[in-house]
């Protein structure tokens, strides 16, 4: 997670990323749960966030909205895959109101819920990869992390 503090409602932004999954090794003796997109912890369960979610019960990624450590999930159509990249992309609108997720460029779940806004529900960014159980490596590459903020308001 960066340390910068970013607070949903009050302009809109977008995340975008590119990362690759070398080994998933999902197995029983294998669990790991990856979290990536906004959010505002990297040792378990954000409190706040909007993200893409893998956990090794699920072979789908799950869009997660949370806010003050209330959850809302959806699980995607579209299958984790080991050894190739993919493309995520979260947008926020300017209210706080919506969340678009997108995998590869395609529109795969709108949030209207649990979405983290008001003047204590800050999150930041980044991913984190936590190992359960197992002793076989999951390698995870970041090609890059694209933060866009779009102000509604000029601030010159």
């Amino acid at each position: 997670v960066s340390p910068t503090q970013i607070l949903f409602g009050g302009e809109s932004i977008a995340l975008k990323s590119r990362i690759f999954i070398e080994s998933l090794a999902a197995t029983t003796t294998n669990e790991l749960v990856l979290r990536h997109g906004f959010l505002d912890s990297l040792s378990g369960e954000p409190v706040d966030g909007a993200y893409f979610r893998y956990s090794h019960g699920n072979a789908n990624w799950v869009c997660v909205t949370r806010s003050n450590d209330s959850e809302t999930t959806h699980t995607t159509s579209v299958a984790v895959v080991e050894d190739a990249w993919i493309k995520h992309h979260i947008k926020v609108n300017a209210a706080g109101t919506e969340v678009e997720f997108y995998i590869n460029g395609s529109l795969v779940h709108t949030a209207t819920g649990t979405i983290p806004t008001g003047a204590s529900r800050y999150t930041s960014f980044g991913t984190s990869c936590i190992k359960s159980a197992g002793s076989v490596d999951n390698d995870l590459f970041l090609d890059y992390f694209q933060i866009i903020p779009d102000p509604t308001s000029t601030r010159f």
